[in-house]
């Protein structure tokens, strides 16, 4: 807080005035905490999925799903616990959507991943449904691999799409992670 005293000179005459400036600091340790790195974390492990083996194709579906739902639950935590009446967009808003976004999208890579699996393979029948010898119905979780078919005998386009996102995906986080923290401490 600083003060001063200047003369502002008018058509009326020479006047003196009292000018203060204040310089206000922000503290990001509390929001880093509670919000950017609970956020960082739920990213970094939604990449799991791209080392998981076709064949628990639940598990990573799941894992995905429960993940984005986390995250949105915790992009709301800064409206609900701390600005509740702002009408517009701040940055932790933006560092929330960008976390969720890449959920989301590693999220789409799993169905890519098992669309272009199961695609080259037949895939189920024209309902969607793989129907059994004995004519039941029966919807497969679990055994995208049929016995025979190792992964060694063809390249599958499933395989190389999990290859790049494992690559991509950090890539591209570290690069927005680098463009936004620079952006707020210019601020």
């Amino acid at each position: 807080f600083n003060t001063s005293y200047r003369q502002n000179v008018f058509s009326t005459g020479r006047y003196q005035k009292l000018v203060a400036s204040m310089h206000f600091a922000r503290h990001m340790g509390g929001h880093v905490a509670m919000f950017h790195c609970p956020s960082i974390l739920l990213v970094i492990v939604s990449w799991t999925s791209f080392w998981l083996h076709l064949r628990v194709a639940h598990a990573r579906i799941l894992m995905s799903i429960l993940l984005l739902l986390g995250h949105m639950a915790l992009a709301v935590l800064p409206r609900a616990l701390l600005i509740r009446d702002l009408a517009y967009m701040t940055l932790v808003d933006v560092w929330m959507g960008i976390g969720t976004t890449f959920i989301f999208l590693a999220l789409l890579e799993t169905v890519a991943v098992l669309f272009l699996h199961r695609d080259r393979e037949g895939g189920p029948s024209a309902d969607g449904v793989t129907r059994p010898e004995d004519g039941g119905e029966a919807i497969p979780m679990t055994d995208f691999l049929k016995p025979g078919n190792s992964l060694s005998k063809r390249k599958l386009g499933s395989t190389k799409l999990d290859f790049v996102s494992r690559i991509l995906f950090p890539a591209l986080y570290l690069l927005i992670n680098i463009i936004y923290w620079s952006y707020i401490s210019s601020l």
